[in-house]
């Protein structure tokens, strides 16, 4: 078990001004802001009803987007949510968030 006293945690990171939602998911994964949690991870956020997967595989970083538009990240009306699927399978979670109505 675990806990979390300290949260929220807040962080900016700072992207291009027409970053797409992708090029964010991927800044978040660099920027040192996520939990290290030994391994293997995957990831999710959704930004308004953009949804990208993405997280660590045997030390290589992906980032695939479930739903994205060809709109820079900057016009997508919504807050930012990030989740935390374990060590969950990507393909799996990609093919369940491409299943969902948007």
């Amino acid at each position: 078990m675990a806990d979390d006293i300290q949260a929220p945690h807040e962080r900016a990171i700072l992207v291009p001004e027409d970053a797409s939602p992708l090029d964010v998911a991927t800044a978040i994964l660099r920027s040192g802001y996520l939990a290290y949690v030994g391994g293997d991870a995957t990831w999710s956020v959704r930004i308004g009803a953009v949804e990208i997967v993405f997280g660590t595989r045997q030390g290589l970083a992906f980032a695939w987007p479930a739903r994205e538009p060809a709109i820079p990240a900057r016009d997508i009306v919504g807050p930012l949510f990030l989740a935390y699927h374990r060590q969950s399978d990507p393909g799996e979670l990609l093919r369940k968030l491409r299943d969902r109505r948007p």
